[in-house]
């Protein structure tokens, strides 16, 4: 008997033997590349992706020619959702921030699957309420808080995702992301550079002291989390 593949994926890690099987039966490897686009807004669906390691942002389009992101998805969870929720397509692009390996899946294959095990639809619903928290808790949080205070929310966040310190990411991607200006995200980065809360290195940022950084961000990003673990509870 052949035994399961490895995952670091935590959606396909908490599923029964028999229910991951029958994900892995049907999803092959797939390499995340840096900016690439692995759902345009507006079409189809055509796969889901489970991220075993990176980082993808869902980003949306605030008015034509300024985007912002309003979730992230790493190896905690998968690129999809709108499908659990009966929608074919989503008014929100998929773009990988930092890259890796995901697992892939047809989108038809996934909706079968869905279909067919309540199992599988049960820890899909679980992770869509998790979302639905997260995005709602993040408006809010842009609308009320500093841009020190986002960014360091955004860093820790971007660091569980990944399971280590270092995140290859540029003061332009993260403006975009968070969605402020370059300068501001630059200044906060030296703010946090001088305190010794993280190195900063061309095109990449070393957390140095997470505890610090837990206390210089909102409470938006303890909420966030908590939403995220109550997944597994």
């Amino acid at each position: 008997m052949h035994s399961l593949p490895e995952s670091r994926n935590t959606l396909l890690r908490f599923l029964s033997e028999p229910m991951a099987a029958a994900v892995f039966s049907q999803a092959e490897p797939f390499k995340l590349s840096r900016r690439q686009i692995l759902h345009m807004r507006g079409l189809p669906f055509e796969h889901v992706y489970f991220i075993e390691h990176g980082v993808v942002s869902v980003i949306a389009d605030v008015d034509g020619n300024r985007e912002i992101e309003i979730w992230l998805v790493g190896h905690e969870g998968f690129i999809g959702l709108p499908l659990v929720l009966g929608s074919f397509s989503s008014p929100f692009k998929r773009v990988v921030s930092i890259g890796g390996e995901a697992r892939r899946l047809p989108a038809e294959s996934f909706q079968t699957l869905l279909a067919q095990h309540p199992e599988l639809q049960r820890l899909m619903l679980r992770y869509a309420h998790s979302i639905a928290i997260q995005t709602g808790q993040a408006l809010a949080c842009a609308t009320r808080h500093s841009v020190e205070q986002r960014l360091a929310r955004w860093l820790l966040s971007a660091q569980d995702r990944l399971d280590g310190d270092v995140l290859p990411l540029t003061h332009s991607t993260l403006a975009r992301l968070i969605g402020t200006r370059r300068a501001s995200i630059t200044v906060a980065l030296n703010r946090m550079g001088e305190s010794g809360l993280v190195d900063l290195r061309r095109g990449r940022i070393d957390i140095r002291n997470r505890d610090a950084l837990v206390e210089l961000s909102c409470k938006c990003y303890g909420i966030m989390r908590a939403a995220n673990e109550a997944i597994y509870d």
